[in-house]
């Protein structure tokens, strides 16, 4: 009610509103039945608000309004899907793998090593390591995962063992002892390998992002 100075000034916004995810079994909204039409479509696929009885302030133009959405994918290892108001990238990359309406459509059982994935999303929770991701088509799906892989330092591969797609993060947990040596004695041949001089190397990093607080770049 205090919002644009309150009753003085701008009005303020007092109401109710219902939100309709677009669920692929959402039913037809009963408020819009009775106030619009009884015959209206179920709006299933997209994402809407309807507003009920909303008092909008005193301006005789309506303010345009801003909400911020958030889509966690939480139907498998639901406990770490979320952290903080981000979601768990290890889900956001699996979702855009198995999600058969805009993502790559894999198969979750036998295209996912989930154990990996596990693993990833384990690791990313523990470091709060969130992501608030939009892919709005404009994109290659393929230019969004490596988006996602580059922010989290990771690597998405198939394993030529069992043909599932492999979710490893680039961290420091791993014995060097046990790791395998290419040198001279297995290395066949090097093509194309040429070390960067001084001036080549960044040494310095413009960051920019959008504050989610203000609304703001």
């Amino acid at each position: 009610p205090n919002l644009w100075g309150g009753d003085k000034r701008g009005g303020g916004l007092k109401g109710g509103m219902e939100l309709l995810p677009g669920h692929s079994n959402q039913e037809r909204n009963s408020y819009l039945q009775e106030h619009v039409d009884s015959n209206i479509p179920a709006f299933r696929g997209v994402s809407t608000l309807v507003v009920k009885s909303f008092y909008v302030g005193t301006s005789p133009r309506v303010r345009p309004m801003t909400f911020f959405t958030r889509n966690i994918y939480d139907d498998w290892d639901s406990y770490k899907a979320q952290i903080g108001q981000d979601m768990n990238p290890a889900h956001i990359i699996r979702r855009t793998l198995i999600d058969d309406k805009w993502g790559v459509g894999l198969d979750p059982t036998n295209d996912i090593d989930d154990d990996s994935f596990l693993t990833a999303s384990d690791t990313l929770y523990s470091e709060s390591f969130g992501l608030s991701m939009l892919w709005d088509r404009s994109t290659q799906l393929e230019d969004f995962l490596n988006t996602v892989l580059k922010h989290i330092d990771a690597a998405l591969y198939v394993d030529a063992r069992t043909g599932k797609f492999v979710l490893k993060l680039i961290r420091d947990d791993y014995n060097i002892d046990n790791l395998p040596l290419f040198d001279e004695s297995n290395i066949v041949s090097v093509s194309g390998f040429r070390r960067r001089t001084l001036e080549e190397m960044p040494n310095g990093v413009t960051v920019k992002f959008w504050d989610r607080d203000n609304n703001s770049e």
